[in-house]
């Protein structure tokens, strides 16, 4: 069989020495381009056995494509022990598929099921359809329009699921905005400490050493004395 990768394995317990059987049905047996199968392989087998089945990466047979593999529903009755393992399946190519069989393994044996059937048709339709197709093959019209064709997706459009990260750049955005902000608010408060003060930041001590050497070399400038509890203070008055 094509596209065979592995085996599913199911383990069961004691021993006995009965035959296994294998069979395989498809429901439903026909269906349109695009839509869903389930074959069902039933396996019956003595509840000792050890059954592995396969697990088709992509195709059954070349067209008939696996969607998904449902997990194996398991009864036991009077020591039989009956497995359902089913498969999902579809078709893009309309035409009647033959399945000649689907093996099972049971230990060193290898059991293969039934042949089987699935017809796939291409969809019926509409007048309106056909006419639009025909003026596509004629080059009537440069594009595409779903609706007239009355095409749907064969499955609704998945919403992508929420992720952080796809939305880092919005926080970028936010914080870069904070930022100029916070530059203007700068500028507009040095501009206006300037305007006010005459300079930008607290001038260095060098500056009131240099106004005091400037007041003292004025003529009309005479220091005085008076006491403190730290000791004697000096200041000058004009006279």
């Amino acid at each position: 069989m094509s596209s065979m990768a592995a085996f599913m394995l199911l383990t069961v317990f004691p021993a006995n020495a009965q035959r296994t059987s294998v069979q395989a049905t498809v429901q439903p047996t026909e269906i349109i381009i695009g839509e869903q199968a389930l074959i069902n392989l039933k396996v019956m087998t003595p509840k000792d056995r050890t059954i592995h089945f396969p697990v088709y990466e992509k195709e059954i047979i070349p067209g008939i494509e696996v969607i998904a593999m449902l997990p194996p529903d398991t009864t036991i009755e009077n020591n039989v022990m009956t497995l359902n393992f089913k498969y999902v399946v579809t078709s893009f190519d309309s035409t009647l598929y033959h399945v000649p069989s689907m093996p099972v393994y049971d230990g060193t044996d290898t059991i293969f099921s039934n042949s089987f059937g699935l017809k796939v048709d291409s969809p019926v339709l509409s007048d309106s359809t056909l006419a639009y197709l025909e003026l596509i093959n004629k080059g009537e019209t440069d594009s595409i329009d779903f609706e007239q064709l009355q095409l749907r997706d064969i499955k609704p459009v998945r919403k992508a699921p929420f992720v952080l990260t796809d939305y880092l750049w919005l926080l970028w955005i936010v914080l870069g905005i904070m930022l100029i902000i916070a530059l203007i608010g700068v500028i507009i408060y040095l501009v206006f400490k300037k305007k006010e003060k005459g300079y930008f930041f607290n001038p260095p001590l060098k500056c009131y050493l240099r106004i005091y050497v400037h007041l003292k070399s004025w003529t009309g400038l005479r220091p005085r004395r008076y006491g403190s509890r730290g000791g004697v203070r000096r200041s000058f008055t004009v006279s």
